[in-house]
């Protein structure tokens, strides 16, 4: 199996007392995350892609991340953006390996 390099995506939790997960959204460029968004939910301020996120697209390309707070009755805050390059694809292995005597 070939290795892919994973990324981890991070940022300063929220202040908020009552911040019990965060939601962590993406699109491909030129699009912007929205409340419907493919996402994940996670309770930490981080996130390992593709380990934590199996439905991250794995096509190389610009990808907008967004981050937005959940509370514990469900309120969502603003979306907080950045947009950065993806590649989850392997490059093929190299054929023809021989060995010989010189």
């Amino acid at each position: 199996m070939a290795k892919v390099i994973k990324r981890r995506i991070s940022w300063t939790a929220s202040d908020s007392p009552d911040v019990v997960k965060y939601r962590v959204y993406w699109e491909a460029t030129p699009n912007i995350p929205s409340y419907s968004s493919p996402h994940v939910e996670v309770t930490k301020n981080e996130l390992i892609i593709p380990d934590e996120a199996p439905d991250f697209p794995t096509q190389e390309g610009d990808y907008v991340i967004g981050v937005s707070a959940v509370d514990d009755i469900g309120n969502e805050s603003d979306i907080s953006t950045v947009t950065a390059p993806f590649d989850f694809i392997a490059p093929n292995a190299p054929e023809n390996v021989s060995v010989e005597s010189i």
